[in-house]
């Protein structure tokens, strides 16, 4: 995290003790962290997210996505103006509802959006699409592992 901390500083153009004076804390600490001395402690951190809302957190913690969250937003216009809203025809007087071990239905993506675009953005897009609300998303990985998502 210390070099997401160093590479934010300097997207940013603020030094250590700029960052410590619009933090409102000591210096030191900034530099304790930038030198691996200490880790960044909870509190170090919400004050941080919270002085620089447009700081992605997920970046910020987990290294994952951009940096800046209006660089996901960009991402999810793109998709969005990229892709088809997919049409399901149904029996006459008759809404189909999909089930979820039926084939998926054929959504047309580009493949370099596709690429590019953030998993956040991917389930932004998915919940504009038939205009129904996601409960949760279950990501399965080859590792056996897996993680849940739920929107917000």
């Amino acid at each position: 995290m210390k070099e997401r901390l160093r590479r934010f500083m300097s997207a940013e153009a603020i030094n250590s003790t700029q960052l410590a004076n619009e933090l409102e804390i000591q210096s030191s600490g900034i530099s304790h962290i930038l030198s691996g001395r200490n880790k960044p402690s909870y509190d170090f951190v919400t004050k941080l997210l919270n002085k620089f809302p447009n700081l992605n957190p997920d970046w910020l913690l987990l290294g994952k996505g951009p940096m800046h969250r209006d660089e996901i937003r960009r991402k999810v216009e793109v998709a969005s103006s990229l892709q088809e809203t997919p049409s399901v025809s149904s029996p006459i007087g008759q809404e189909e509802q999909p089930n979820l071990f039926d084939a998926p239905k054929s959504v047309p993506v580009l493949e370099s959006v596709a690429s590019s675009v953030t998993e956040t953005a991917v389930v932004e897009k998915m919940n504009i699409i038939g205009g129904r609300n996601i409960e949760r998303i279950v990501f399965f990985f080859a590792d056996g592992s897996f993680e849940e998502y739920r929107p917000k």
